[in-house]
């Protein structure tokens, strides 16, 4: 590192805004990953039965 002060408060200034890029990185893979757990969980792997006494929909 350089002793002159603008250069070290350049070189930190830069170190910081990668430090958040890096941050909101691993933020947003987090949620991805909740997100992916939550819907593993809760997402129902059969094949939906239908009532045979149910009358017909009309759906448009």
């Amino acid at each position: 590192m350089s002793g002159d002060p603008a250069v070290v408060a350049q070189q930190l200034a830069e170190g910081a805004a990668l430090a958040s890029y890096h941050s909101a990185f691993w933020v947003a893979a987090a949620f991805f990953a909740v997100g992916a757990l939550v819907s593993m969980t809760l997402y129902r792997n059969e094949i939906p039965q239908q009532d045979a006494d149910a009358g017909p929909v009309l759906v448009h």
